[in-house]
């Protein structure tokens, strides 16, 4: 199920920056600033997918997976 939200809120994101997109991209007069924009929207759609597609973080990176009993025992 979590795929199929993820799918939806890419697919929103995405409608939301075409419908901004249409609407500014009759008052843009310079190619720089067509091309920013297009950049810009690009972007934030990517880090949108990015976010969605990773899933949730572990607590963290440098946490050890499992317990190594061997070495805990060493200085006994």
């Amino acid at each position: 199920m979590k795929k199929i939200e993820a799918t939806a809120s890419i697919l929103e994101t995405v409608k939301q920056e075409l419908a901004e997109w249409f609407a500014q991209e009759g008052t843009i007069t310079s190619g720089y600033e067509y091309e920013t924009k297009i950049l810009e929207m690009g972007q934030r759609i990517s880090q949108k997918i990015l976010k969605e597609s990773i899933g949730p973080l572990p607590r963290s990176r440098n946490e050890k997976k499992t317990s190594n009993l061997s070495r805990s025992r060493r200085g006994k």
